[in-house]
């Protein structure tokens, strides 16, 4: 198959909106869910960086996907950067760019044609801080740093947001200015916290960090 050009916005200013890049088939993996709704999936490196796949099936046909940066000054204090975005949707490879953007950002990204699986991949900074008292590499960890809507699109359920890459201790989920709430629970490599759907929702958890 031939590869074809579409035109995308540039989520967050690193280059010109409505700029051409180069897209392509990419190769879904045989056991891809179909059943509406989204997975965050995100992996703590040594250093403070997040790596995160997130996968969301939507019933209605998507042309665009809005993207925000989560901010926490309140709970937290955390202020993600994005650093890399990357996005498939329906097997095509619409964007794979590096970014430099912090909270608050808001974009979007033009699919070009209609869509119904889209999948992320992003990588963020400054998702971490030291918790108080500071013990050695123990911090605490924004698990789900972007908030994506899918423009004309509806989703029917929630989804699971599961962290990774270090001993995670607890999390709690945080919703505007409500008081944290407990949530999720250990799960083999990692935790796992179950969502209602709600994008507004953070996930933060205390992690003590890998070592190498």
């Amino acid at each position: 198959m031939g590869v074809t050009l579409i035109t995308v916005t540039d989520p967050f200013g690193g280059g010109a909106a409505g700029q051409s890049v180069q897209a392509g088939p990419v190769a879904e993996p045989p056991s891809a869910a179909r059943q509406p709704g989204g997975v965050v999936r995100s992996r703590i490196r040594t250093g403070g960086r997040l790596v995160t796949e997130q996968r969301i099936v939507s019933l209605q046909p998507v042309w665009v996907v809005r993207i925000e940066l989560r901010s926490s000054p309140g709970y937290g204090g955390v202020t993600p950067v994005l650093e890399q975005l990357r996005v498939v949707a329906d097997g095509r490879l619409v964007l794979d760019s590096a970014a430099s953007a912090s909270a608050p950002g808001v974009g979007s990204v033009v699919l070009g044609t209609p869509a119904r699986t889209i999948r992320l991949r992003y990588v963020t900074s400054s998702v971490v801080r030291a918790p108080q008292p500071t013990q050695a590499g123990r911090v605490l960890v924004l698990a789900n740093p972007l908030e994506v809507d899918l423009w004309a699109a509806s989703l029917t359920e929630g989804g699971p947001v599961w962290l990774g890459g270090g001993d995670v201790l607890n999390a709690v989920c945080v919703s505007g200015d409500s008081t944290p709430q407990p949530c999720g629970r250990p799960v083999k490599g990692g935790w796992r916290v179950d969502l209602d759907g709600s994008a507004e929702v953070g996930v933060f958890a205390q992690v003590d960090l890998p070592t190498a």
